[in-house]
C-alpha cells in the first residue's frame, strides 16, 4: 500500500510538471524553431530517464523504496531550483 501511494503521489507531481510543458514551448517559441524545441525536450527529458531509471533500480534493490525516495527528491528539488534560475 505505500508502494502504491508513492507511485500516485509521483505519478501527479508527473503530470503537473509535463502537462504545462507543451504550452510554455509553444508560448516561448517561434513557429520557425518549435520543432526544433521540442525535440530538444524531448531528446532532455529522455536523456534524464535514461540516468535516472537504471539509478533508482539499482538504489530500491540495494536499499528499498523508501529509502531511494531521498536521493530522488533531492533529484526533483534540485532540478526545480534549477528551472527557476
Amino acid at each position: 500500500t505505500g508502494l502504491l501511494a508513492l507511485w500516485f503521489i509521483l505519478g501527479i507531481g508527473y503530470s503537473v510538471s509535463q502537462t504545462p510543458t507543451g504550452r510554455l514551448i509553444r508560448k516561448s517559441a517561434s513557429s520557425e524553431n518549435r520543432t526544433a524545441l521540442f525535440a530538444a525536450q524531448f531528446a532532455f527529458s529522455h536523456a534524464c530517464w535514461l540516468i535516472t531509471y537504471p539509478l533508482v533500480g539499482w538504489l530500491s534493490t540495494s536499499f528499498g523504496t523508501l529509502i531511494t525516495f531521498l536521493p530522488m527528491a533531492f533529484i526533483a528539488l534540485v532540478s526545480i531550483v534549477v528551472a527557476f534560475v
